[in-house]
């Protein structure tokens, strides 16, 4: 497991990930008050990261956070995870503490076009278990190769 923290441009707010290459996963933690630069501070990090795979299940932990986004930065940083190396294309689950936190991570997820691969959850327990499951059934689902 590799495990880096950096610092968020907002004194008021602390974000770092993790990856997790046994459970295919990486695991980004927020807290404080998060606005789009430290989002967007972080997607650059884990852009240039050579473990972070594209592949990799996202889980994304904002259950302690304070989203300060507009809905323009709300559509900039959908851009951003739809670009390059950041536009994973495993599963994807949040955790949010609050409805305004719901509609915002619910406009990403659409904007940036993984809404049929996301789920938006009130715990992390509750998220890390869907992804879980959704990692098995995904895996159990790849056919076998032809002979």
């Amino acid at each position: 497991m590799k495990s880096l923290l950096t610092s968020c441009v907002s004194p008021h707010a602390s974000c770092h990930y993790r990856i997790e290459s046994e459970r295919n996963m990486h695991i980004e933690e927020y807290t404080g008050k998060v606005g789009l630069d430290d989002l967007r501070g972080l997607a650059s990090v884990m852009a240039e990261d050579p473990e972070c795979q594209e592949s990799n299940n996202r889980l994304v932990d904002l259950s302690g956070a304070d989203l300060e986004l507009s809905s323009d930065e709300v559509l900039r940083y959908a851009l951003i995870m739809r670009s390059g190396k950041s536009r994973p294309v495993g599963w994807h689950a949040f955790a949010v503490k609050d409805a305004a936190a719901f509609s915002l991570v619910r406009m990403l997820s659409h904007w940036a076009r993984v809404s049929d691969r996301c789920r938006i959850f009130s715990s992390r327990d509750e998220a890390e278990r869907w992804l879980e499951v959704n990692s098995r059934t995904a895996v159990a689902s790849v056919p076998a190769a032809v002979a």
